[in-house]
């Protein structure tokens, strides 16, 4: 090993050992840091060489109480991409450590005495063939002052200074970074507007373009000097609430940065110390090639002031505006009250008043000398007469849904030109075009509106109670089951008026509560209308059944439905049973084709006799019965002998009920007709003695209940063909209803 190598390595581990006090310290004296690379020519080999700068500013006030100094090495890592290629190890020259001297942002402001920043530059060289990526010249460090008022916990955040040399791509071999101007103003007094510049040069010729920037952290209290340092991406720092990379000083503050002159300007407004990013682009040829980055801290500290010190002003309080002087009276004051192209808005006295004539945001100047010193002070007033935002509300209307239509209306005439307004209820927000009506949903609603005028806000509320909308909903209260008298209650009693119909009867009630007799069992449709004859009328219709004392009585039909040449096919029907759930069970040698509550298909291996049985419930009556029969398979169908009884009685006693076409079996026993897709043509109809239709029907399972038709004799018709049949039949004859 050299003695230089030898000299280097003992320097490397008079680092890591002052590392390991800076952990033990916190290292909380840094106040932040920049860096620049710039080109001074090609080495031997026709290499660029490159000459990298790396400022860092570092706390020498009583606040530093650690007395941290400078590093003695500060180590920069060159990446192309994220791989490292390059440590540039560079020693602090005590002769390059200076004072960034406090400036006095004004003549008649005095800045506190305790206040030290001082910056270190360490300079190395390296040597970089041109890249298609490009290179990035990282430094890392830890920590920033625990003080720092913009970041949570500071005392833990480290900070990463970078730049770059852009892709061979962009820019030839050579490039130089910008490099600023002159040392940062690190001291800016509270209350008070501030400019500093921010300016850099560079020696290309490039384009310079000015932002604020996002932060990066760096080395860590664990690990406090990165060596080598970490590679690109970087996390960004942790601002605290009301802070950002855009708004270092909170968005009251009003701090931006020239993007073509680089001089940020702002008016703090509390005291603190405020971590800073200022970024300056390079562009060329319309190409943004790279850029440099000042991590920089600026301290917000309370001042003497010499100026005068007026009451605050009240925005949109009428147009006249009386400046009144709180303390610390100048000699000589020069006033202008911002109207554009006038003359006559001036003063020279210490307090005085302006009328405007017309509503709008001035900017107010104001010059004064005293003591020695003079300055000026500048102030922004929004002038407006006073204004109200009340809104009427009229009478809610019915939507048809389960909201409310509210007129709406409000009275502008008094507002400022160009004001802004929001309404606001249910959690939704509405701008632009007033609204004839707004939606409102039942129940305590808030509504609100904001009008918004500049810095001027007014607002009026009105609170609005609605009731729920009418409902129709309805319930039978006495049993379905072996009474024909049926009473129904409204849910709501105080959604009437009422209005009830049942099943398409011209009787009709009235009344939260009705009692109604049924000329039969059966299924009707009970209809109640609520809110009639208001905005809201309702309507709801539910059909409910009235069941027979023996719900379950009634007759349990069996046919073949065997096509000519085969057998096996039966048909189970259960007619006049009001049963809600029907289990069959049928001989283990039969296939159920199809089964419901009311029918089921069955076919049979064999002619003969089967074994069967159907349970039957009715969940209104609370009954339940099981029917135990048997299953005659006949011998195949050779033809239809259509059989027409010539009375029925349609009267709710479970027999006889309904007039149909049947078919006579073999053996003299009736059966119901086979479906009716085994039929060419079916066509029975029926009709009363003047000829009026009363019933007709294409399918030979439908027959006529009679019902809405009185006592008497009718007529009806038959064309029907069946597989089976050789032709087609064409029948007629009497049949006699009795009730």
């Amino acid at each position: 090993m050299i003695l230089s190598d030898f000299i280097r390595l003992a320097r490397v581990w008079m680092v890591l050992g002052f590392c390991a006090w800076v952990v033990q310290a916190h290292g909380t004296h840094l106040m932040g840091g920049e860096m620049s690379v710039i080109y001074i020519g090609n080495n031997a080999a026709g290499m660029p060489v490159y000459e990298v700068h790396c400022f860092v500013y570092r706390d020498c006030s009583s606040a530093n109480t650690n007395g941290t100094d400078f590093d003695l090495i500060a180590t920069v890592g060159v990446f192309e991409g994220s791989n490292l290629v390059n440590e540039i190890l560079m020693d602090l020259d005590d002769n390059l450590v200076e004072n960034v001297n406090p400036e006095n942002p004004n003549n008649c402001a005095f800045l506190p005495e305790d206040l030290c920043l001082e910056r270190a530059e360490y300079i190395g060289t390296v040597a970089l063939s041109p890249s298609p990526v490009g290179y990035d010249f990282v430094y890392q460090r830890c920590c920033r002052s625990p003080s720092i008022t913009n970041l949570g916990m500071p005392e833990d955040q480290g900070f990463t200074i970078r730049t770059n040399i852009p892709p061979s791509t962009l820019a030839q071999a050579g490039n130089s970074t910008p490099t600023f101007d002159a040392l940062p103003q690190a001291f800016v007094c509270n209350q008070y507007p501030f400019s500093i510049s921010h300016s850099a040069s560079d020696t290309d010729g490039d384009s310079l373009a000015y932002s604020l920037c996002q932060i990066y952290l760096g080395g860590d209290v664990i690990n406090p000097i990165p060596t080598p340092p970490n590679p690109p991406p970087f996390n960004p720092v942790t601002w605290t609430g009301g802070f950002s990379a855009d708004n270092p000083f909170g968005l009251a503050a009003n701090v931006t940065i020239d993007p073509v002159t680089g001089v940020m300007s702002g008016l703090p407004i509390q005291v603190g110390k405020f971590s800073v990013g200022i970024c300056v682009e390079e562009w060329r040829n319309g190409v943004m090639i790279g850029a440099i980055q000042r991590d920089f801290t600026i301290d917000v500290v309370t001042c003497e002031v010499l100026s005068p010190v007026y009451e605050p002003i009240a925005s949109c309080e009428g147009m006249t505006v009386n400046f009144e002087l709180f303390n610390a009276p100048a000699d000589d004051y020069d006033w202008d009250f911002g109207v554009l192209n006038s003359d006559s808005d001036t003063s020279s006295v210490a307090e005085p008043s302006f009328t405007y004539d017309e509503p709008g945001v001035y900017d107010i100047a104001m010059f004064f000398s005293t003591g020695g010193c003079s300055d000026s002070l500048f102030f922004t007033v929004t002038v407006a007469e006073p204004w109200e935002a009340s809104f009427d509300l009229g009478i809610p209307a019915c939507t048809g849904s389960n909201t409310w239509f509210v007129p709406f209306s409000v009275d502008t005439t008094d507002w400022p030109p160009g004001t802004d307004w929001t309404l606001d209820f249910n959690g939704q927000s509405w701008s632009g075009d007033f609204p004839s009506e707004i939606e409102v949903e039942p129940g305590g609603t808030l509504i609100s509106l904001v009008s918004n005028w500049f810095d001027c806000q007014v607002t009026a509320d009105q609170s609005l109670d609605l009731p729920p909308m009418p409902t129709a909903d309805f319930e039978m209260t006495t049993t379905p089951c072996g009474e024909l008298e049926a009473t129904f209650s409204a849910s709501d009693s105080n959604a009437g008026p009422f209005i009830w119909n049942f099943g398409g009867s011209a009787n009709s009630q009235t009344g939260a509560t009705v009692t109604q007799t049924f000329p039969s069992f059966g299924t009707y449709d009970v209809s109640l209308t609520a809110g009639v004859g208001t905005p809201c009328e309702v309507i709801n219709s539910v059909p409910f059944t009235l069941h027979p004392p023996d719900p379950l009585g009634g007759e349990l039909q069996i046919h073949p439905i065997s096509l000519c040449d085969s057998t096996g096919w039966m048909q189970v029907n259960l007619v006049g049973m009001s049963a809600d759930d029907v289990i069959w069970t049928f001989d283990p040698s039969a296939q159920v084709v199809t089964s419901s509550a009311v029918e089921a298909v069955l076919l049979f291996p064999d002619v003969g006799l089967f074994a069967a049985e159907v349970t039957l419930t009715n969940s209104d009556c609370d009954v339940s019965e099981t029917i135990l029969f048997e299953i005659e398979v006949p011998q195949p169908l050779e033809k239809m002998d259509y059989f027409i009884p010539n009375v029925f009685s349609p009267n709710n006693d479970g027999k006889n009920e309904v007039f149909l076409v049947q078919h006579k079996l073999p053996d003299g026993q009736l059966a119901s007709l086979p479906v009716s897709t085994t039929f060419t043509v079916f066509d029975f109809q029926v009709y009363n003695r003047w000829g009026a239709e009363m019933h007709q029907t294409g399918n030979p399972a439908l027959g006529w209940r009679g019902r809405n038709a009185s006592e008497g004799t009718y007529f009806w018709t038959l064309e029907a063909q069946h597989l089976c049949d050789a032709v087609r039949v064409d029948l007629q004859g009497e049949v006699s209803l009795l009730r």
